[in-house]
């Protein structure tokens, strides 16, 4: 298993979060991450996603989905502990991989570690995915880090 052990800073704000493409037909709406859980609040969907993970431990997903709740709360530990969590697992969706070291990468650069940075943003190119502009994300981060908040 894949152990991802970071050193972050968490005074960091958070910046912008990427916004959510149109929804599918017939698909609830989603975002980066999948089906938006429409109706419900921050409590309803971490007691969601825990109970998604003892349902299927092995999913990628509600991994993924608790990340960005850790991300969206400038908690960059756990979001990047999460993110990692996802890598460890079933990967599916298959842009579970892609979208976990992009936002791994964000993660760094926020917290000022380029270098760890620009290996995520490497190894998002590695997997040749580029579901919903993934590898598009990745290039620009390569060449300009995510930006940082001011404060």
């Amino acid at each position: 298993m894949r152990n991802l052990l970071l050193t972050l800073a968490l005074a960091v704000p958070f910046v912008s979060q990427t916004p959510p493409p149109a929804p599918h037909p017939g698909t609830a709406p989603v975002s980066i991450t999948g089906p938006i859980a429409v109706g419900l609040d921050e409590a309803d969907l971490w007691a969601k996603y825990e109970k998604d993970i003892k349902a299927d431990p092995r999913s990628s997903i509600p991994h993924f989905r608790i990340a960005e709740l850790y991300f969206q709360q400038h908690n960059y530990q756990s979001a990047a502990n999460e993110f990692s969590e996802a890598l460890n697992e079933d990967l599916q969706p298959r842009w579970i991989e892609v979208w976990s070291h992009v936002n791994i990468g964000k993660i760094f650069d926020i917290t000022a570690q380029r270098d760890r940075a620009i290996n995520e943003y490497h190894q998002a190119q590695r997997t040749k995915d580029n579901t919903r502009g993934a590898l598009d994300e990745a290039e620009t981060y390569l060449a300009v880090p995510y930006p940082r908040a001011e404060k």
